[in-house]
């Protein structure tokens, strides 16, 4: 199931994610739908506003991610 698209490091991209979580003692894989991700090096995925019904508090690991649109890149001028 493993189909993570290749994503340059610190670009942004509007995107399908799916991830594996532990879910009331079950794994529950689940798909967010059309959310913006940014690669910063490692595969993990965490939005506090759509893992609060959940009660998810950690980053969770990607295991699919489609990408629908690339926005770019972080602007790196502002990294001191």
């Amino acid at each position: 199931m493993e189909k993570i698209e290749k994503v340059e490091l610190n670009e942004i991209v509007y995107c399908n994610i799916t991830v594996k979580f532990l879910f009331n003692k079950k794994m529950k894989i689940h798909t967010f739908e059309k959310v913006v991700w940014k690669n910063i090096g490692a595969n993990l995925f965490y939005r506090k506003k759509l893992f609060d019904a959940y009660k998810i508090t950690e980053p969770l690991p990607i295991i699919e991610l489609k990408v629908i649109a690339r926005l770019g890149f972080a602007n790196s001028s502002k990294n001191l």
